[in-house]
């Protein structure tokens, strides 16, 4: 490979992103606090209740890491 990036394509099925933020939240406590999250990640999560898991003190900068994360 030449320094070229793949790039693998599959649907944006809310099934998907949510796994994505499932593997992101958990690699996050891995790193933080050598532990897996309290809770998982579901449809129901608010995102105030991922805020206090993560111990994000603000909304605002929350949107702001995942737009930074995501490229937005």
């Amino acid at each position: 490979m030449d320094g070229e990036k793949i790039i693998v394509e599959v649907p944006a099925t809310p099934e998907y992103v949510l796994s994505v933020f499932q593997d992101q939240h958990r690699q996050i406590f891995l790193l933080e606090h050598d532990m897996l999250p309290r809770e998982e990640l579901t449809f129901e999560t608010t995102v105030e209740e991922w805020q206090w898991q993560c111990d994000y003190l603000e909304w605002r900068p929350l949107g702001r890491a995942w737009n930074d994360a995501w490229g937005d």
